[in-house]
């Protein structure tokens, strides 16, 4: 799986059975696509990595990682809130 983003909401849709909303489909495309060139600084052809990115990008980039974390917390509470639903014994109480 590695450091792809786009992957990695690939195997949650996998996981969960369900598609994942294309709004966070979209974040997670934008955002793996800074993997590289943040990590590596020879990774564009020509010029600093700075000269390639302005205070739109980062504010972009900072409004997707908010929106997949709200997202990503949304979907675990569903997951919990699921697995620790009483069961009917539970709600009427012992016999």
């Amino acid at each position: 799986m590695g450091h792809d983003l786009v992957d990695l909401g690939d195997h949650v849709r996998e996981a969960m059975g369900a598609e994942l909303p294309d709004d966070i489909t979209a974040a997670l495309r934008r955002l793996s696509r800074h993997y590289i060139a943040s990590r590596y600084p020879d990774a564009h052809a020509a010029g600093a990595p700075g000269s390639h990115y302005g205070p739109d990008d980062a504010d972009q980039a900072i409004a997707d990682a908010v929106r997949v974390i709200a997202e990503t917390q949304h979907a675990w509470r569903q997951l919990v809130d699921a697995t620790t639903e009483p069961t009917d014994d539970a709600q009427t109480g012992p016999r």
